[in-house]
């Protein structure tokens, strides 16, 4: 499923720009329309497909885990230099 690798790539890079937040958001947003318009049955967010659906979890997972494993932690006193 090479769909859901470039859109955590994507999630990702918007995380380390906008913050971790923004990966949580996407990665769930995404995983919703992935499963609505991309799996079958179409128009539905019932995925019949195993595989399909490991595919969205791992997105998902990927999409929330990584930015916090990536992006260093802020400390307070960078906010007030």
């Amino acid at each position: 499923m090479l769909v859901p690798a470039l859109f955590v790539g994507v999630i990702v890079l918007l995380a380390v720009q906008y913050g971790p937040a923004v990966s949580v958001f996407g990665s769930i947003a995404t995983a919703l329309i992935f499963a609505y318009f991309l799996f079958p049955p179409l128009h539905s967010l019932r995925v019949q497909n195993t595989m399909e659906r490991s595919a969205i979890a791992w997105m998902i997972l990927a999409g929330v885990a990584l930015p916090f494993l990536l992006i260093p932690p802020s400390s307070p006193e960078q906010g007030q230099k």
